[in-house]
């Protein structure tokens, strides 16, 4: 369903419209859930998928707004921002020149999206150690 040039038909077949919820698509979205629950290597795919995404975030976010030696935490941010449209490179890059980029990030979307910017806080929160302890490398298209 989908090629190399577009996936627009296996979105079409998972989503009909975008103006309303179908059955087709509450049966697809059960099968995918059910698939994942229960299957090891279709859980791996997506793991797989997402951590190429990404890394694909990531070098393009890179090239832009300059994260070479950036903690996790920040490019955690950033890749939120950029995979939910919450915002463009430039909010991105004045946030990122405040005096305290993760808090300004954060803020980024937040009256728009409270729930999600506190999950994300949540989140980032709960592996503080872990991001702070790793820094994107250009070099390695990856967080050492």
């Amino acid at each position: 369903m989908e090629s190399s040039s577009s996936t627009q038909p296996l979105l079409d077949h998972l989503n009909p419209s975008s103006t309303h919820v179908e059955d087709d698509e509450v049966i697809a979205a059960a099968k995918l859930i059910h698939w994942t629950t229960n299957h090891d290597d279709a859980r791996d795919v997506q793991v797989a998928q997402m951590v190429a995404t990404f890394k694909r975030l990531m070098t393009s976010s890179d090239a832009r707004l300059g994260l070479d030696g950036e903690t996790a935490d920040v490019c955690c941010a950033v890749c939120d921002i950029l995979h939910q449209g919450r915002a463009k490179y430039p909010a991105m890059q004045q946030a990122l020149g405040s005096s305290a980029p993760l808090a300004a990030l954060l803020e980024i979307g937040a009256h728009s999206y409270p729930e999600r910017i506190a999950t994300l806080t949540k989140a980032i929160a709960a592996r503080r150690d872990l991001f702070t302890g790793r820094r994107w490398n250009r070099a390695a298209a990856d967080f050492v």
